[in-house]
């Protein structure tokens, strides 16, 4: 999870300097956006993968509690695990 939060500020200061500029904002906001999203959807889906064969070798069903967690990407990123767990077992 390291991995994601180093693309999560790799990508903030990407999008800090795009925004300082002022021609052909919108459309690298949008390319860069769409990077990071499948990047951390793909460390996501590494690691959901992992406990769902965990999960069948021992035979047991997962347990997904109401984390508190700040900020609306942590939100998003908690929803995916739970749905990618969802899928995969």
């Amino acid at each position: 999870m390291s991995e994601m939060k180093y693309i999560r500020d790799r990508y903030f200061k990407k999008r800090r300097i795009i925004q300082s500029r002022t021609l052909g904002k919108a459309k690298l906001l949008v390319k860069y956006s769409g990077r990071e999203k499948r990047r951390v959807d793909d460390i996501l889906h590494k690691a959901t993968k992992v406990i769902a064969s965990i999960v069948a070798e021992e035979k047991v069903k997962p347990v997904m509690e109401n984390l508190k967690i700040s900020g609306k990407e942590y939100d998003m990123e908690e929803r995916s695990i739970g749905d990618f767990i969802d899928y995969l077992t």
